[in-house]
């Protein structure tokens, strides 16, 4: 479902967001495996 998908994606933008703060580095290697683009 919409609303499930939705629930999943916020709760991984928390993870990244934490991540980002905690260990830049690791998060940008993320960011670039993942292919996600930063706002």
């Amino acid at each position: 479902s919409e609303r499930g998908l939705r629930r999943l994606l916020g709760k991984r933008q928390r993870l990244l967001a934490y991540l980002a703060k905690k260990n830049r580095v690791r998060y940008k290697k993320l960011i670039s495996q993942l292919n996600i683009r930063e706002k």
